[in-house]
């Protein structure tokens, strides 16, 4: 994996995407039986407790369905990224990570993922309800919390806080990125979602796989963070030049704007 190419480009929307997709079909079958492991069960419990469209879609039926779809993902679907989190790490470092190696170690970071989780979004709760755009804001400065604890032992408070650091002076730029990856994520769910639908009323079994197929989705943008926040991560551990002392007073880049508003 090449970070060089994501680190001196302005925007490197185009190298993140190829770097992720090269890490994602060489290591494919791997990648594949850990989201297996790990969706298959939500998968099955979110299709149990799915609202069954013959009876039409009640609003107590939807909101019972949204609570349990979140407590699965937060309980479970956080062991992914955890698991994924060391296996892109070794696609850069030349050591190359198994899945049981992967999902052992995200069994070993699961308390500290789930709890980093679930503060983050209490967090970002926190700032939608104040306005809308601190929620942006903070979105993105999190955005690889989840990468903190996975790859660099970081864990709640200090995990959101080392996400902060990598994303502060290139906000702008990690917002552009990780939006267009987000953007082809729900799309990807649009269609299969669309497939669920017309395959839930057949039965337990094609509901779950349909609900597979768009996890999909999600482990790509998984690769996809992983690989921007180990580029970013190793920008950071960069020896920096010293300021000039004429710079000193140069107005802040853009990217430092959401700063301000937050």
């Amino acid at each position: 994996m090449d970070c060089a190419r994501i680190q001196q480009s302005p925007f490197p929307l185009g190298p993140v995407l190829a770097e992720s997709w090269k890490v994602f079909a060489g290591r494919f079958w791997t990648i594949l039986i850990i989201a297996l492991i790990v969706y298959v069960p939500v998968e099955v419990v979110i299709a149990v407790f799915a609202p069954n469209p013959e009876n039409g879609y009640a609003l107590r039926d939807l909101a019972q369905s949204i609570r349990v779809s979140s407590f699965m993902m937060l309980l479970v679907g956080t062991l992914l990224p955890l698991a994924i989190g060391l296996l892109v790490e070794g696609e850069l470092t030349g050591r190359r990570v198994d899945w049981w190696q992967a999902m052992r170690h995200a069994l070993s970071r699961w308390r500290s993922g789930v709890a980093t989780n679930f503060l983050k979004a209490l967090a970002l709760m926190a700032t939608f309800l104040l306005l809308i755009v601190p929620g942006i804001i903070y979105s993105v400065y999190f955005a690889f919390a989840i990468c903190a604890v996975a790859i660099r032992g970081q864990s709640l408070r200090a995990a959101l806080s080392y996400s902060k650091s990598l994303v502060k002076g290139r906000w702008w730029t990690v917002f552009g990125v990780m939006l267009v990856a987000w953007l082809m994520m729900i799309a990807w769910w649009t269609v299969t979602g669309i497939a669920r639908e017309e395959f839930a009323p057949a039965g337990l079994a094609l509901d779950v796989v349909a609900g597979l197929v768009g996890d999909v989705g999600l482990t790509l943008f998984a690769v996809v963070s992983v690989v921007y926040f180990l580029a970013l991560d190793a920008k950071a551990a960069e020896p920096q030049a010293a300021t000039p002392p004429e710079s000193a007073g140069a107005p802040a880049d853009r990217d430092a704007m959401p700063e301000r508003q937050g």
